[in-house]
């Protein structure tokens, strides 16, 4: 039994040695967070925490309210171009109609002064003496 007596007290020493190592690297690390995590400040408290939350709400609303204004403003541009885009569209519709009577009066113009240039190119008619006798100053009162 002094073998097994031994063993035990071996694999019990082991134990306590892992046990003891252990608790040394947790010791250590401890201390190494604490020196990496040192507080130059001390947290704040529930007070400041509360007035902090506070002005960030209202900073919240305030970017709330300008965003709606914004939406708003987008809204009213987007109603401006349509507006825009449709008074276009009559616009070209209208130019297209004043390009066609353009058209149809430059043609008018064009046989007008066609007409003209054969009008005076073309000798005078001939002058005839009429036999009727002037008026003699009688007036009808019919």
């Amino acid at each position: 039994m002094t073998a097994l007596t031994a063993r035990r007290s071996f694999v019990l020493l082991a134990a306590t040695a892992a046990l003891a190592g252990g608790l040394l690297v947790v010791n250590a690390a401890a201390g190494w967070v604490a020196d990496a995590a040192s507080l130059d400040q001390p947290p704040p408290n529930a007070t400041e925490l509360v007035t902090q939350l506070q002005g960030e709400q209202a900073y919240a609303a305030s970017l709330t309210r300008q965003l709606a204004q914004v939406a708003a403003r987008a809204a009213e541009l987007e109603n401006a171009l349509m507006t825009a885009r449709d008074k276009a569209k009559v616009d070209a519709a209208s130019a297209a109609s004043l390009t066609a009577e353009l058209a149809k009066a430059q043609a008018q113009l064009a046989a007008l002064k066609s007409q003209g240039a054969r009008t005076a190119a073309a000798p005078p008619p001939a002058t005839t003496t009429s036999s009727v006798s002037p008026p003699t100053g009688e007036v009808d009162d019919d």
